[in-house]
């Protein structure tokens, strides 16, 4: 008996559920598994991973169809501390699986709806679809070059038809509605509270003092992106802007947080 005991702890050890009452509310089979599968792709542990789909688990995507051994290389490259969450929608018993729909949040900025099937006996999923699609544009065609953790987040976007947003018009946008409606608040929210400026007219400036500088721009001030941001190996988004109408004349490299939606950090480009 002590190798039966062995067994079933390592069993359970692994997320696998050896004994399961397969008349339970169909709610309850998959919220448990839900859960599970949250604690499976947290541990990054690709054989704790692998326990959730059947060895011929496929997922017909918007961009193709992806097997079991795509979406675990997908899921075990997920950036450490990503928040995501999956909600039931429904769930339909069909005898030996039952059929779900459920809200997935946390692997983009939007909500995904996706059904899939799950085998009750084995607890594991034999497939799954994306209902409903939008047009996604090919990685390749973007316009500018991703870091791997963004890469991994755009190919799950595009595989479940969401969107992603695009950094340089949604800096742009920022950048415009801060400076045209002359708001200090709206201002103040674009820059970090430790943003720093090395410049040429201003040795090193602090938010305020750029603030400043734009609050008190001249009637003729105008400024430009000369080319599109781009990402860096380190993470933010690097733009350059150039201006007309402040203390002086200036072109300036920026640094982007895209996660705290913040400029951090900026330099004069040359003095």
């Amino acid at each position: 008996m002590k190798w039966l005991t062995t067994a079933l702890l390592v069993l359970l050890s692994f997320g696998v559920s050896t004994a399961y009452d397969t008349d339970a509310n169909p709610d309850a089979i998959v919220q448990k598994f839900l859960d599970r599968m949250v604690r499976s792709i947290e541990s990054k542990d690709v054989a704790v991973i692998s326990g959730l789909f059947e060895p011929d688990f496929v997922l017909k995507g918007c961009k193709g169809v992806y097997d079991k051994k795509k979406i675990i290389a997908l899921l075990e490259k997920l950036p450490t501390g990503t928040k995501f969450s999956f909600t039931l929608k429904s769930s339909q018993d069909t005898g030996s699986s039952i059929k779900y729909t459920v809200s997935i949040t946390g692997f983009d900025k939007n909500e995904v709806i996706a059904e899939f099937i799950l085998n009750k006996k084995d607890q594991q999923l034999e497939s799954g679809s994306v209902p409903v699609c939008v047009s996604v544009r090919n990685p390749r065609q973007l316009p500018f070059p991703l870091p791997p953790f963004r890469l991994i987040y755009f190919i799950l976007s595009e595989m479940f038809g969401v969107p992603p947003e695009f950094p340089r018009d949604f800096i742009m946008r920022r950048v415009a509605m801060a400076v045209n409606t002359n708001n200090r608040t709206i201002m103040e929210l674009l820059f970090d509270d430790y943003f720093k400026f090395d410049g040429c007219y201003l040795a090193t400036a602090g938010r305020f003092d750029i603030i400043n500088q734009f609050m008190n721009k001249k009637s003729d001030f105008t400024y430009e992106f000369p080319s599109p941001p781009r990402w860096t190996n380190e993470g933010p988004l690097e733009f350059t802007v150039k201006t007309h109408g402040l203390v002086e004349d200036i072109s300036a490299l920026f640094w982007y947080d895209y996660d705290k939606k913040k400029i951090v950090s900026g330099h004069s480009t040359p003095c």
